[in-house]
């Protein structure tokens, strides 16, 4: 991963199963609309500002990885334009209101962990109909396709 700085201009970036700790060497891929960095060994996330610098950043899958605490998620918010998340198999979705306070931090999300956002999820105390509800079967989408 060393040598990314070249790579202004990557656009995926798939590096699933790497064994991976440090994602710093990014920085540099500013171009970048998907990242995978599923099933490594990454526990803390970089600033605010290394994913400010990912503007274009639409779909980031970080699930299976040691993330454990709320606060160093939360970094994520900083990336404008990511509209899908998945943090499953991470001690920190085991946490009590994990979701929600994803959901209600990176704005601009529309799916986390294979199920889209529903509105009940972002309005607090709002009860719809079971269809538009939170988990609903309806609300599945698989963020995380096989590669053929």
């Amino acid at each position: 991963m060393e040598n990314l700085q070249s790579c202004i201009s990557l656009r995926v970036c798939i590096f699933s199963n790497n064994f991976i700790t440090d994602i710093q060497p990014l920085q540099s891929c500013v171009k970048l609309i998907k990242l995978d960095l599923h099933g490594n060994q990454i526990k803390t996330l970089p600033d605010r500002s290394f994913w400010g610098r990912l503007k274009k950043l639409k779909l980031l899958y970080l699930h299976d990885n040691g993330f454990a605490k709320l606060k160093n998620i939360c970094v994520l918010d900083a990336c404008v334009s990511l509209i899908g998340l998945t943090m499953f198999d991470c001690p920190v979705s085991l946490k009590k209101g994990y979701r929600h306070v994803l959901v209600n931090s990176i704005w601009p999300l529309k799916a986390l962990d294979h199920y889209i956002i529903s509105d009940e999820e972002i309005i607090q105390n709002w009860h719809l109909p079971e269809r538009f509800k939170a988990f609903n079967h309806r609300l599945y989408f698989n963020l995380c396709p096989a590669l053929i």
